[in-house]
């Protein structure tokens, strides 16, 4: 005989032929559910009965365990040989073959994808059909409102059940938010955003990210009404207010600081435009391009002597790139700095924020990217010898922050991922002086 179990925002069981299966007994339900979540194991009739009746005596509490499992067999029409459910003196146990559970098959789509996650990029299609089929499954959280006689073992053990597959709905709308987002899918992504906001109404970060795409899909006056959202929650849910990454988006949003919502980047310090054509370095291009697409790497560091093309190709993997990053990519050219004391502030500037003249630079911009999602481009670094300990302190602070830097030299972190870069090849030398020639002379 085949179960099926629903046990994601209701509690239903059925036969195979579909037939809907009534079990009146709360005792009996709770044991159902025990015995299916924990199905191949064998246990003990004595931990069953101070699992499910805590509060009472041992005698009695077994009475009620064999009562439980008479019921049980009754409702669902099984027989005392039958093997879908094993029942012995000392022991009970639940043929993992007899029961379907949504929730298995839940956690089966999630593990599918697990190892094949790049950072807001899917490795395959397969590991994206899986997510949305994980997502459609969750219903709601694990039998909500379910009663068993009380019993606080029983409760705290459904609890922890209920917690871990909460997390993993959570981590699978995250990863189709920001997949989609990141393809400039906003009306998927932030549909998302908004189911993981009905879960977790106080997730500051699934907040600013929807402000964010809101803002993105031209939506102003949207994305501040969804800051004002957050705020409530905060102060409802947790007693707290935004952070001050998140009060500095809406700002940014509120004096239209941000760049054109078609442009993905995060502030003022937008990816220059160049003034010529990219030619060449399609090798170094894709290198570098999967360099920043894998999770493992947060700094990669451009080097090569002056003149040969290191700021050139980082604004255009950065500008490939960006789409990858919940708020894009931010440019801060360091050339002109000459204190290194300054170069926190000159990334603040960058992203349009302001700070306390109470408080170091470094600190208001570590609390700045600590939820963020970005790409961070230093551009010529080569002179500022502290710019590396500023690096590995935001490397730190800041977990959703991956480093792209041009210098003559390494930084010298051992996080960091070199790439020298040398001369273009001749046939691209002779492209990169046609097009020069071309400008000076247009029918060369």
């Amino acid at each position: 005989m085949l179960l099926r179990l629903r046990l994601l925002g209701t509690f239903e069981v059925a036969r195979e032929d579909g037939q809907a299966v009534e079990i009146a007994s709360q005792g009996a339900r709770a044991l159902l559910v025990y015995l299916a979540l924990e199905a191949g194991r064998s246990h003990e009739r004595e931990h069953l009965a101070s699992l499910l009746w805590p509060d009472t005596i041992s005698e009695q509490a077994l009475t009620n365990l064999r009562q439980a499992l008479h019921r049980l067999r009754t409702a669902l029409a099984l027989s005392d040989d039958t093997p879908t459910l094993t029942v012995t003196r000392h022991s009970v146990r639940l043929d993992p073959a007899a029961v379907v559970l949504d929730t298995d098959s839940f956690v089966g789509h999630l593990r599918a994808t697990a190892g094949h996650r790049h950072r807001l990029v899917w490795a395959c299609d397969s590991c994206l059909l899986r997510l949305r089929a994980a997502v459609e499954l969750y219903s709601g959280p694990l039998l909500p409102g379910f009663q068993a006689n009380g019993g606080l073992p029983f409760e705290e053990w459904l609890g922890e059940r209920r917690e871990r597959l909460h997390h993993g709905q959570v981590a699978a709308l995250d990863a189709l938010a920001a997949h989609h987002g990141a393809r400039g899918e906003i009306a998927i992504a932030t549909d998302y955003l908004r189911r993981w906001l009905v879960a977790e109404p106080w997730c500051e970060e699934a907040h600013a990210r929807l402000m964010g795409l809101l803002w993105r899909a031209g939506a102003r006056a949207a994305a501040l009404r969804q800051y004002e959202r957050c705020r409530a929650a905060l102060a409802t849910e947790l007693s707290s207010e935004p952070n001050f990454s998140t009060r500095a988006l809406a700002e940014m949003i509120r004096r239209g600081a941000l760049p054109p919502p078609a442009v993905p980047s995060y502030g003022p310090g937008a990816l220059p435009i160049p003034a010529t054509p990219f030619i060449g370095r399609a090798a170094e291009l894709a290198r570098l391009g999967a360099h920043l697409a894998n999770p493992d790497c947060r700094l990669a560091t451009l080097t090569g002597p002056s003149g040969i093309g290191k700021t050139r190709l980082a604004r255009e993997a950065a500008a490939a790139a960006s789409y990858a990053f919940a708020q894009g990519a931010v440019w801060v050219d360091l050339a002109a700095i000459r204190d290194d004391r300054l170069v926190a502030a000159a990334i603040l500037e960058a992203m349009g924020l302001s700070w306390g003249q109470q408080r170091p630079a470094a600190a208001s911009l570590a609390e700045a990217l600590a939820e963020c999602e970005l790409l961070l481009v230093l551009d010529t670094c080569e002179h500022l010898p502290r710019c590396a300990d500023l690096a590995a302190d935001l490397l730190r602070a800041a977990p959703g922050v991956v480093i792209l830097a041009t210098s003559r030299s390494p930084l010298g972190l051992r996080a960091e991922w070199r790439m020298p870069l040398e001369g273009l090849a001749a046939p691209e030398s002779g492209a990169l002086f046609a097009a020069a020639a071309r400008r000076a002379a247009p029918d060369f």
